[in-house]
């Protein structure tokens, strides 16, 4: 029983203590989604894989569209620093119509300051605020894609608030998960993306069990 208890109460810390390993899409009626972010230790410029004027984003190239927009999370495994990611269109859609949308992004709390890491077409996309945590974002494509990538986002407490407006030929835009569907969002809407906090009573119970083995420890 004893080795039980020890064990739960340690399963249960170990959760609390990782609570930014997991994170949600909120909406302003709260939580929409947890989401699954993508992550390995390639760099924010190889995980978009930008060839032949388009984007190939790793993970979910295969449901880019010529009227479609993503956006996602990404994770550099092996130096933790994350990635916020948008693209629209797809390569070789075969479209002859010009598409257009915007996007805002802001990305508060970060440890480092966040900058534009990747950025279709010689980096016209993204027009940076002076402020360095406000970015907005210019899409114009045809027969292959647009987007970039927001990098340099350091810690677990940071906040992502975006938005895309003013579509002209976009008839859909979602979130990217990782191994399950994407969520479909409404353009005008803002959306943010942060930590899903742990509730208060599983810190309690860990930290209860764990004093409770402590004070049986002490008597025994």
């Amino acid at each position: 029983m004893k080795k039980i208890l020890l064990l739960l109460s340690a399963m249960i810390l170990t959760a609390s203590a990782s609570h930014g390993a997991t994170f949600g899409l909120y909406d302003s009626n709260g939580l929409v989604q947890e989401i699954d972010l993508f992550s390995s230790k390639k760099t924010a410029e190889k995980h978009y894989k930008y060839n032949h004027a388009s984007g190939h984003p790793q993970g979910f190239n295969n449901l880019l569209g010529k009227e479609k927009g993503f956006v996602w999370l990404y994770q550099q495994s092996n130096t933790g620093e994350y990635s916020f990611g948008q693209i629209f269109g797809k390569d070789k859609s075969g479209s002859d119509n010009w598409q257009s949308v915007d996007t805002w992004t802001k990305v508060t709390g970060s440890s480092e300051n966040p900058y534009v890491s990747v950025s279709d077409d010689n980096g016209f996309e993204f027009d940076e605020h002076w402020r360095t945590d406000t970015f907005y974002g210019t899409f114009l494509f045809r027969n292959n894609s647009d987007g970039g990538m927001i990098s340099g986002i350091k810690g677990d407490d940071f906040e992502i608030k975006f938005e895309a407006y003013g579509q002209d030929g976009v008839t859909s835009f979602q979130f990217a998960n990782n191994g399950s569907d994407p969520l479909e969002l409404n353009f005008g809407e803002e959306y943010t993306i942060k930590a899903v906090p742990v509730p208060a009573g599983v810190w309690l119970m860990g930290t209860g069990l764990a004093a409770l083995m402590g004070l049986r420890r002490k008597h025994a």
